[in-house]
């Protein structure tokens, strides 16, 4: 990278108009880069549409070839970054160059370049520098202060001007269509799914990918335009660029006075190697570091370097509230579109709010009862029977858990776990957090009461209920054990205590 042979004024700029003389390159050199740029993307162009027809999948050649941008867009900044340099490419040199160019980085970093919105201000350190790890890293964050919220907005603007551009050619299109043919407007949005007439679709790739090509070499030579503008900063390149012209101008000027001057410094030189008798000594020794330290000491703590001064002004505390003479005219134009959107959204918050009232209204009778108070919801009572069994306090004795053992131990088993069973229900029903339905069946009550009830009663109900069902409809009797431990334990899960 030769600084001296730059063809564009290189200094210290603003971000933005560091991407207004990117924009500016592209135009100048639009013949060097547009020439090799079309040849590629056209190409590659047709072989994704033909491989997406053959394969009757149109929509996919638009994402592939939106996709593999990052790719084909190293030819506009293989360009710039030789002709800004002062090196004369043609368009045969740029086509040679596109294989090493396309395998200067892995394939894998399209990923992460395809979604970063910084991408055009990344590709020069990816392809230029020659980069890679840590270094790469490093020199990103250093590049990107300052820089980097410029480089997404200059993605986003980009993005929604190539949305502009892509619309524009599909009216543009629909202009030409003939008025019996009835052309949906979501087909006029997206036309590339397989409802939409074979033409149709085929002139909407032509837009969409007309507005890639066109664009896409202006966001490359923004992107590296504010990549030099950082460098410049960074490195101070103006300050070089400087110095190498002022030792060009002496050069020149050296050479025509060089003959004059060397026998005028001849003469002098000996007229005083003459006058002197000896050689010249220093009057005194040079100062050690010590005193050289305590001179500099001695110096700082003088009253000319700890001299304060006290100064009141008046200061505005918002600057920038008022001050609308440093704003772009990108920001200004999206400070207007945004005042606009904020109006619209005001008129339709009110159209809301007046047509809420108009419904409140209308319909005061179903919330007036509201505005008297929220009154709780009525507790549903509790049931009577579930699945057949009568679970009514006063059909169960008092001592539900003595009975029960009465009756397994007698040999009553279907009776005993019938009893221990409506018990449980009952004062389940009973419980001010659980509701039962008569439409319930075993298995929702359980669902209902364990959802509900501690860890020890859930296990316990749920041996209750298992052993109830297998005796109720399989006919299989619990071991006595199990059953006498169930009555027994009852009391200590479900008795109400007096």
């Amino acid at each position: 990278m030769q600084i001296d042979k730059v063809t564009v004024a290189i200094r210290p700029r603003d971000s933005w108009e560091a991407v207004d003389l990117g924009l500016r390159m592209n135009q100048h050199w639009w013949k060097a880069i547009y020439a090799p740029w079309l040849i590629v993307t056209l190409a590659i162009s047709a072989a994704l549409f033909y491989l997406c027809w053959e394969m009757q999948m149109l929509w996919l050649y638009v994402l592939l070839f939106w996709w593999f941008k990052p790719l084909y867009s190293r030819i506009p900044l293989y360009v710039l970054s030789r002709t800004v340099f002062g090196q004369q490419l043609r368009t045969l040199d740029s086509l040679r160059a596109v294989p090493s160019l396309f395998m200067a980085a892995p394939l894998w970093r399209l990923l992460f370049m395809r979604l970063s919105f910084i991408r055009s201000f990344d590709m020069p350190v990816v392809l230029l520098e020659g980069l890679k790890g840590k270094e790469r890293r490093e020199r990103m964050q250093v590049l990107h202060r300052n820089s980097a919220s410029t480089a997404a907005w200059l993605t986003v603007s980009f993005f929604l001007f190539q949305l502009l551009v892509y619309f524009t050619f599909l009216l543009l299109i629909v202009m030409f269509i003939p008025q019996d043919v009835d052309v949906k407007q979501s087909q006029i949005l997206f036309p590339f799914t397989a409802d939409v007439p074979l033409l149709w679709r085929i002139s909407g790739i032509l837009a969409f990918t007309l507005s890639i090509v066109l664009l896409e070499p202006y966001y490359i030579a923004a992107g590296f335009a504010l990549y030099l503008n950082r460098r410049t900063l960074l490195e101070g390149w103006d300050i070089e660029i400087a110095f190498h012209r002022m030792i060009d101008r002496l050069r020149h000027s050296g050479s025509i006075i060089s003959s004059l001057l060397l026998p005028l410094c001849m003469t002098i030189t000996i007229g005083l190697a003459g006058m002197t008798a000896s050689p010249a000594h220093a009057s005194q020794a040079a100062p050690t570091a010590t005193e050289a330290k305590q001179t500099i000491k001695t110096i700082l703590q003088s009253a000319e370097f700890n001299a304060k001064e006290k100064r009141e002004y008046y200061r505005q505390k918002n600057p920038r509230k008022n001050d609308k003479t440093n704003d772009s005219d990108f920001l200004r134009w999206f400070a207007g579109v945004g005042q606009y959107l904020a109006v619209v959204f005001k008129a339709i918050l009110i159209i809301l709010v007046i047509m809420l009232l108009v419904w409140l209204g209308i319909n005061h009778a179903r919330w007036s009862g509201w505005l008297r108070g929220m009154r709780p919801a009525p507790k549903l009572a509790a049931p009577t029977k579930l699945f057949g069994l009568d679970i009514r306090p006063e059909s169960l004795p008092t001592d539900i858990a003595a009975q029960a053992l009465k009756l397994w131990q007698a040999g009553n088993a279907r009776q005993a776990l019938s009893l221990l069973y409506r018990g449980a229900l009952s004062r389940l029903a009973a419980h001010e957090h659980i509701t039962l339905k008569e439409s319930y069946t075993e298995g929702d009550c359980l669902r209902v009461v364990t959802r509900v009830v501690s860890q020890d009663t859930r296990q316990y109900f749920t041996r209750l209920t298992t052993a109830w069902q297998h005796i109720a409809y399989a006919k299989r009797t619990p071991e006595f054990a199990d059953g006498e431990a169930l009555c027994r334990q009852f009391a200590a899960h479900f008795e109400v205590a007096t």
